[in-house]
């Protein structure tokens, strides 16, 4: 005695294994649209200023002065603190002071001791047009941008999966 049997739907259900299998075989495009989600959550801190940032002295965002941090945010492109494998992400910026935001200076900073001049008697700046001296300065708190948090993370993983069984990014 034999018994035959059909699938209903066999060949649905084969193109969705044959999908799935193909979109694992390529994950590039899934980690650059799940980086996508760690780079707005860094924009969306330096546009709020910061989760508890104390605020600085010309009254503008933190980090906003110029816009130029944040135009520089990357995903899967070159530069300095950002990188894309075949299995992971890192999403950051090419500006040169960007790890000083992100780490803190002076007092604040690894260090821990406060700015000093090394070639001359005082610090000079600017700041809102008038021009400073200082033998020395703290320095900045760290102003940490770039982190993922559990609802950053939570949500990378839902894109992730949307990638891998093709479904669309809510």
């Amino acid at each position: 005695m034999s018994i035959d049997a059909n699938l209903i739907g066999g060949d649905a259900l084969q193109a969705k294994i044959d999908g799935i299998r193909a979109r694992t075989a390529d994950l590039e495009p899934g980690l650059l649209r799940a980086g996508i989600v760690a780079l707005k959550a860094a924009a969306d801190r330096i546009d709020s200023g910061g989760p508890g940032w104390a605020p600085n002295i010309t009254g503008t965002p933190l980090l906003h002065q110029t816009g130029r941090l944040l135009s520089s945010l990357t995903v899967g492109a070159s530069g300095n603190v950002d990188d894309l494998s075949s299995n992971s992400i890192v999403v950051g910026t090419n500006v040169r002071y960007a790890a000083w935001l992100q780490i803190g200076t002076g007092i604040f900073g690894p260090r821990g001791a406060p700015i000093t001049p090394t070639s001359a008697q005082a610090l000079v700046f600017n700041v809102g047009g008038t021009r400073i001296f200082a033998k020395s300065i703290k320095g900045t708190p760290p102003r940490r941008f770039l982190f993922i948090d559990e609802a950053v993370a939570e949500k990378v993983r839902e894109v992730f999966a949307n990638y891998i069984f093709g479904r669309p990014d809510p």
